[in-house]
């Protein structure tokens, strides 16, 4: 069995050079937290809204020998707005996951299930033309065995 069995969210394509803002509005008004890139319809990588939320952290919390905590720094309240406006310049490029591979829709389901797993994110499915038609989650999947194995 592959994932073509499988009824797929419906994705939209973001280009790279989408303002992080634009995306983060999408997100929101869609209630979704991936969204697919694409160049030419190709399936470039998956932005999520944690790429984007990171981004109003303020750097010295980032990396590996970042800071564990930010309570001593209080609220920020305009600092965080300021990364927030700052977004309509940032471009979905500096963000964007490549690493995220797509799958193809004959991918059989465990290999669908590895790939999420490792992932942990929806993952876009891809046509031979690397064109994104839709995405397939963990929640969809899961639902589909379960519903299997009532039968």
């Amino acid at each position: 069995m592959t994932i073509a069995a499988l009824t797929l969210s419906p994705a939209q394509c973001i280009s790279s050079d989408t303002s992080l803002l634009e995306v983060a509005q999408i997100m929101l008004s869609k209630h979704i937290n991936h969204l697919p890139v694409c160049a030419g319809g190709g399936y470039l990588g998956i932005v999520d809204i944690g790429d984007i939320l990171s981004g109003i952290i303020p750097t010295a919390a980032h990396g590996p020998h970042g800071l564990a905590h930010l309570k001593f720094a209080g609220d920020l309240h305009n600092l965080l707005i300021s990364h927030v406006r700052a977004f309509a310049t940032q471009k979905v490029a500096e963000v964007v996951n490549r690493e995220a591979p797509p799958l193809d829709a004959d991918c059989p389901l465990l290999e669908a299930m590895l790939m999420l797993s490792r992932y942990d994110m929806p993952l876009a499915v891809v046509d031979a033309q690397r064109q994104v038609t839709g995405m397939l989650s963990s929640r969809v999947l899961l639902g589909y065995l379960l519903q299997q194995a009532e039968k």
